[in-house]
């Protein structure tokens, strides 16, 4: 799914590029090695969530680091225009 939207044929590819917005793809829990790409954020937590029928997909600790790399990755898009 990650390389789909990374090679623009995901729909919100499809629709990024139809408005012009260059569209930047966060692994914070893939349950795999995406590689790397330009527009690749390396961001992982941990590889693959919990079951969320069963158990919290992330534990409190888990959401609040993913949240914190969130406004660190908002952050640096502010200030680089990117």
């Amino acid at each position: 799914m990650v390389k789909n939207f990374l090679g623009g044929g995901a729909a919100i590819s499809v629709l990024a590029r139809l408005q012009g917005i260059e569209l930047w793809i966060v692994d914070a829990g893939v349950d795999g090695d995406c590689g790397s790409h330009p527009r690749l954020i390396d961001a992982k937590i941990r590889r693959g969530t919990r079951d969320f029928v069963e158990q919290p997909a992330m534990t409190s600790e888990e959401c609040g680091q993913d949240l914190r790399g969130r406004e660190s990755s908002a952050s640096d898009s502010r200030r680089t225009g990117r």
